[in-house]
């Protein structure tokens, strides 16, 4: 499982970077803070295995939002459709 963390601008452009390279995701609203500054964040739950993919769209994401930085989070873990 891999989370991008980023700021919550541009939702919709976001989601559709997301759309374009996942089938399926989750976003949760989040509150963040950044050097000191909070801000309303979304983090993006990606349940894969396709690093580089998650990565890409990551630097997408940052180059949309003009952010400094986005995190990435990678949590091993066993997820199981039922």
């Amino acid at each position: 499982m891999y989370r991008i963390y980023t700021e919550d601008v541009n939702r919709e452009l976001i989601e559709q970077i997301v759309a374009d390279s996942f089938d399926g995701y989750t976003l949760l609203p989040a509150t963040g803070v950044w050097k000191g500054a909070r801000e309303q964040s979304v983090v993006i739950e990606l349940s894969t295995e396709d690093k580089a993919r998650v990565f890409e769209t990551a630097r997408q994401i940052k180059a949309a939002n003009k952010q400094e930085a986005v995190l990435v989070d990678y949590v091993a873990d066993e997820a199981v459709l039922v």
